[in-house]
């Protein structure tokens, strides 16, 4: 909803919410340690991460890519510090890789 599309901002929050209203489940989160598979790979001596979302219901794969502008309105506290479509990224063997975890994490789940 345009209310809280700046929590697109936080594409792990935005979902997390959404599959836990489904699963009618409020009090714990559904992503957990097998939510994600994670690649780290070293390039020009600098460590870079790619990340595999996996939907927790349906078992389905989504790779991180190349995040986008929303041209949505971000609020203090609902928004990444650097934002996916603002990060560096690295491409190699059919991957894109962040400098970070949590932002390819985020980029996977934004897929």
């Amino acid at each position: 909803s345009k209310s809280n599309g700046q929590l697109l901002h936080v594409p792990i929050k935005f979902l997390d919410d959404i599959l836990r209203n489904e699963a009618k489940s409020s009090d714990k989160s559904i992503f957990d340690e097998n939510s994600f598979e994670i690649i780290e790979t070293t390039l020009d001596g600098k460590r870079w991460f790619s990340a595999t979302f996996i939907h927790p219901f349906s078992n389905e794969k989504f790779e991180s890519g190349k995040g986008r502008e929303l041209g949505i309105e971000k609020k203090d506290g609902a928004t990444m510090k650097v934002a996916i479509y603002d990060s560096p990224v690295e491409f190699s063997n059919d991957r894109v890789y962040y400098p970070s975890t949590k932002l390819a994490k985020n980029a996977a789940v934004a897929r």
